[in-house]
């Protein structure tokens, strides 16, 4: 049975550096070298920062934006360190026109890329987008595979990028891929969890449909089909949900081949983890101003892997 290492020292966990990350609005990736870097909105929600961490230089540039933004909210981050390529992705709103998800590159010499268009205003998308990045052997191409919800459907895009160039894009619907049709309804959850982790040259992508007992888990290896990447090599699981005893949404994690739970209950933290089919028994933390709900998820990631 998987053990979880050092949840006991949460409190040490990431040190003072990483408090930011923790904050409402941001994400955070630690490069190779030790600079951490932090995609965060600013204060009045008008801008997208970076902020580069390395001992005690600190460095903090605006990101570019599309035209006409008025607000900027759930910023992600992931990094490339086959080329030391920064990822971010945000979701942009200009005026009443609604919500944009936008991504955008930063190569070696620190220029960015201009901004794309992954999700326009005329979708739906609710709740947080998440990315995960692979790089096709014997390529020099970046993959970006983005999920977010549209409504309660769980959708899925994958973009191909040679340098700051955006080459193609690909987009489905999740559920077309579930693994639990007609095998009865879950009315008790009623937010669908959505996560999705790289390894290799794999995603793996864990989602619920509205009201379904289980979960499925679709495993891409995308390949190239004319000139456009898409997911292939398609292995498709199912598993039930654990009860995690709580009325609060649901969301979940993919690390070291685990599916982790969790849940938020005002200060308590509550999650399972499954290995190998099966369901560990819940368990709890208390969360206060020393652990935060992020820094109990990257434990709990580093611990699955």
């Amino acid at each position: 049975m998987m053990r979880l290492r050092s949840i006991l020292l949460l409190s040490l966990l990431l040190a003072l550096p990483l408090k930011a990350a923790n904050e409402a609005g941001s994400d955070a990736v630690l490069t190779p070298n030790g600079t951490l870097l932090i995609a965060q909105r600013s204060a009045d929600g008008h801008a997208l920062q970076l902020v580069s961490t390395n001992g005690e230089k600190r460095v903090v540039e605006n990101v570019p934006l599309r035209d006409s933004v008025t607000r900027v909210s759930d910023p992600r981050i992931a990094w490339d360190a086959h080329t030391n390529t920064l990822i971010v992705l945000s979701r942009q709103t200009r005026g009443r026109e609604g919500d944009d998800i936008v991504t955008l590159t930063r190569d070696t010499e620190g220029i960015w890329s201009a901004p794309h268009l992954v999700v326009c205003s005329e979708s739906s998308c609710s709740g947080p987008p998440q990315i995960a990045v692979t790089r096709p052997q014997s390529t020099n191409v970046l993959l970006l595979h983005a999920v977010w919800l549209d409504g309660d459907r769980p959708q899925y895009q994958l973009l191909a990028f040679e340098g700051a160039h955006l080459i193609s894009k690909y987009a489905t619907d999740l559920g077309d891929f579930a693994a639990c049709e007609n095998l009865g309804t879950n009315d008790d959850v009623t937010t669908r969890p959505l996560t999705i982790a790289s390894e290799n040259e794999e995603v793996d992508i864990v989602f619920g449909l509205p009201a379904s007992i289980t979960l499925s888990r679709v495993t891409f290896k995308p390949r190239l089909d004319a000139r456009v990447w898409v997911p292939g090599g398609r292995q498709i699981n199912r598993t039930p949900y654990q009860n995690l005893d709580s009325v609060s949404t649901i969301r979940a994690l993919t690390a070291g081949g685990h599916i982790v739970l969790y849940t938020v209950d005002g200060n308590i933290f509550r999650y399972a983890i499954e290995a190998n089919g099966e369901w560990q028994p819940t368990r709890a933390l208390r969360i206060d101003e020393k652990v935060s709900v992020d820094a109990i998820v990257r434990e709990l990631r580093r611990a699955a892997n």
